[in-house]
């Protein structure tokens, strides 16, 4: 119990943890930002690419793992390119690989 008169000190909150990375949660970010670089909404881009709003939808929440098909189709309703790289992670590096959920 507090002495009275004193403020009692509030515990800090503890450090947020970061979520690891999935290949869902990093793929869904780009194709959010992709669509808003392109200034389209989710229906726009949806018509464009031949899906519907909700499957934008669920690509971007993360709920879904698009296939490379869908992808090149979202590149292309957005006017970007998609680039797919594989290469040898460094020694060391901080940033870990990516894993599926």
């Amino acid at each position: 119990m507090a002495a009275k008169g004193k403020p009692q000190k509030k515990a800090a909150p503890a450090p947020k943890k970061e979520a690891p990375v999935t290949l869902e949660s990093f793929i869904a970010e780009e194709l959010s930002k992709a669509r808003q670089r392109a200034q389209l909404s989710q229906r726009e881009v949806a018509a464009r690419a031949g899906l519907t709003q909700a499957a934008i939808s669920r690509l971007e929440s993360g709920d879904r793992l698009p296939r490379l098909e869908t992808l090149l189709a979202l590149a292309e309703a957005t006017d970007h390119v998609l680039e797919l790289r594989l290469k040898r992670p460094r020694q060391g590096s901080a940033g870990g690989p990516l894993r599926r959920s």
